[in-house]
């Protein structure tokens, strides 16, 4: 009797060991077999803790519109995902000669030298949040804050039995010139971080260039004149144009 309590005593510790060790190693095998699963994406994997590192979403847009092309690279800002920094600028130039017929054989010449060429820094913040709508401000700088035109005649010129050459016209400078640094403010549609890789969007605003100086040079038959006085005439009924409005259509790309 007492054999057999033995026996059955030394059977059960050694279940308890066998099923102890079981146990135990089919859990280093799960772990491993988890560990190893998350490292090649092939079963469940441990969530990584959070860092609080942020993700910086970037992106390039250019826009196209009625003052050219402008070009951003975008940059967010914090950590909402609804501020993005942009610096960029813009470009164009118009300096085509035009004819402009005075009658059935005279022209004139309209040269013009105009340029828009900005450089910006700015920013745009989405208005609500999931809706595709933001609004952008920036700062620019205007290296060629003018408009200039000169005009000339290309044969002689007959007003009413008046015979002018083009000697006699002579030269006509005229100049529009505005401040150099311009702030913009605007309205657009699209996200600022957009969620597919290429997204179109549009934007509409005006810039602020402040109050246009007249200039005049002239020579020929304007010297007998006293035009150049009523230069400040023409400033004062010029004071009303300070804005320059802009609508462009946007094509972003999301940067890795």
């Amino acid at each position: 009797m007492k054999s057999l309590l033995r026996v059955a005593l030394c059977a059960g510790a050694l279940w308890v060991s066998l099923h102890t060790s079981v146990i135990a190693g089919s859990r280093l095998v799960h772990t491993e077999v988890s560990v190893a699963g998350s490292m090649h994406g092939l079963g469940p994997s441990v969530a990584p803790a959070d860092t609080g590192v942020h993700r910086v979403a970037q992106s390039a847009s250019i826009q196209a519109g009625v003052l050219g092309v402008r070009g951003f690279y975008n940059r967010s800002l914090g950590y909402s995902g609804r501020l993005m920094l942009r610096i960029g600028g813009q470009y164009l130039a118009y300096r085509k000669p035009n004819r402009v017929n005075l009658d059935k054989s005279a022209y004139i010449i309209l040269q013009p030298d105009f340029m828009v060429g900005m450089a910006e820094l700015g920013a745009r913040w989405q208005v609500l949040k999931g809706r595709s709508l933001y609004v952008a401000t920036s700062i620019a700088y205007n290296w060629h804050p003018s408009l200039n035109l000169r005009i000339h005649a290309e044969d002689k010129l007959n007003f009413d039995g008046l015979e002018l050459t083009p000697e006699d016209v002579g030269i006509v400078d005229l100049g529009f010139r505005w401040q150099r640094f311009m702030p913009y403010v605007g309205v657009g549609l699209g996200k600022v971080v957009p969620k597919r890789r290429l997204s179109v969007g549009g934007e509409m605003g005006f810039f602020y260039m402040g109050k246009p100086r007249v200039s005049l040079d002239y020579s020929g038959f304007l010297e007998t004149t006293t035009i150049d006085e009523q230069i400040p005439t023409v400033e004062r009924n010029l004071s009303g144009y300070r804005f320059l409005p802009t609508l462009t259509i946007s094509l972003t790309y999301r940067l890795p």
